[in-house]
């Protein structure tokens, strides 16, 4: 006998993920990286549950990546694979690389790589891009490194600051308020004991699996 249920349409879903090597997944030798992980946690709720729901999960992380890259190619990066009719999100970690100090032109003193003016342009122009296109845009705190590299050369011969680090956190905190996308907080409760590879910089396994499950509860939050 026939059944007169419907089944329920499918809901698709995107979420495209940019950053730096740390958004590739570098040194979490156990799942390939936070995005990697919350790709495995939507597969396992929709399987699970029988959901109707189908999420692809993009990993757009590039290795050296800073404000000013991500602000060149996202634009080409999204629209290659947007699809209007889904619910698409995009999520931003926003990088550290940013934030290394560089000589000036024949002169003894530095600066940072990307300065805060065009690090706040740039972020600001990807939001209001992924915005234009109805993304859900959600930004990432940049992490902590190791207190034992702050001010110092950490093994790439670069040499950042942690008060740095919370200054242009504070900056992507008011940028998120005036362009009304989500801040998702990292930052403080990072433990750099427990969290980082022995470089002091890039999360371990349970790094990534912080951050993974700090962003997975986020963007599935309702909306009150």
């Amino acid at each position: 006998m026939p059944s007169n249920t419907v089944d329920s349409p499918v809901h698709y879903r995107n979420i495209f993920c940019f950053g730096d090597s740390i958004t590739q997944g570098e040194l979490d030798l156990s799942n390939g990286g936070w995005v990697e992980r919350i790709k495995r946690n939507y597969w396992l709720q929709e399987s699970k549950f029988q959901k109707q729901e189908k999420t692809t999960t993009y990993n757009l992380g590039v290795a050296g990546e800073t404000s000013d890259g991500l602000s060149a190619r996202l634009k080409t990066e999204l629209t290659a694979r947007l699809i209007k009719q889904h619910e698409n999100i995009v999520i931003i970690q926003c990088s550290i690389n940013d934030l290394v100090m560089i000589s000036k032109k024949n002169t003894k003193q530095t600066k940072h790589k990307v300065p805060q003016e065009y690090f706040m342009r740039n972020i600001r122009q990807v939001i209001q891009f992924a915005q234009a296109l109805n993304c859900r845009v959600f930004i990432n705190e940049i992490l902590p490194i190791s207190p034992s590299l702050d001010g110092k050369k950490n093994a790439f011969g670069d040499i950042i600051f942690l008060a740095d680090i919370e200054k242009y956190n504070q900056l992507l905190h008011g940028l998120a308020k005036q362009e009304q996308c989500e801040l998702i907080k990292l930052y403080r409760n990072f433990n750099h004991d427990m969290f980082l590879t022995a470089d002091g910089i890039h999360p371990n396994d349970e790094g990534h699996c912080y951050i993974a499950e700090k962003i997975y509860l986020r963007i599935t939050a309702k909306k009150v």
